[in-house]
């Protein structure tokens, strides 16, 4: 005597719950394909939207509102006073290892905005920097503000303590308020050999 196979008597409502379970898989697939192919082309678009922001002439610093998906990267150029009193280094490990930012005010005939003036190597230190006095020129790339931190190591402004470029809250500590909460990636200010060194976005 053999023993009959053990599906044989299960129930037609496991039948149809196995065939339900199995849909579902099939049409989830079909969406997560689909959300891939739709995100590749929003990728796609970005990307193109961003080299063309990036690479195009400077134009002048737009004063509305930040717009990311229009302003992010955004070539532009303007002209103020770099405020080095006020200037905040903001950790960072960049191509030339680790090391800072060092972010400076521009004041100007409309108000300030913070620049990215650049990367400074671990050793050197604030005697080596280029800090140009009187009117100068800036251009660079606009970003959107860092709040918070990094992942791993929050801001503590009152220590003076940066590890993202929080420009709203670095304008609330050095009491110099800035009127746009953005802020310039600056191109290289100076000699080539200079501190800080410039141009280094990602």
């Amino acid at each position: 005597m053999t023993d009959e196979p053990a599906d044989r008597h299960r129930p037609l409502w496991a039948d149809g719950l196995l065939l339900i379970i199995g849909a579902a898989m099939v049409a989830g697939l079909q969406r997560l394909g689909t959300w891939q192919v739709q995100r590749l082309g929003w990728k796609t678009d970005l990307i193109a939207a961003v080299n063309e922001r990036a690479y195009g002439d400077a134009v002048p610093l737009p004063l509305s509102a930040f717009d990311p998906d229009e302003h992010t990267y955004l070539r532009i150029e303007t002209s103020g006073t770099l405020e080095h009193e006020h200037s905040q280094s903001v950790k960072e490990v960049s191509d030339l290892g680790p090391g800072r930012w060092v972010m400076t005010p521009l004041k100007t005939d409309w108000g300030r905005i913070w620049v990215n003036r650049g990367f400074v190597p671990i050793g050197q230190g604030d005697e080596d920097l280029y800090q140009p006095e009187g009117d100068i020129r800036v251009t660079g790339l606009l970003r959107e503000t860092e709040p918070k931190g990094s992942p791993l190591e929050k801001n503590r402004p009152s220590e003076r303590k940066w590890f993202s470029r929080d420009v709203a809250v670095m304008s609330e500590t050095v009491g110099a308020p800035a009127k746009l909460t953005h802020f310039i990636d600056a191109d290289h200010i100076g000699e080539p050999t200079a501190w800080p060194r410039g141009g280094l976005t990602v």
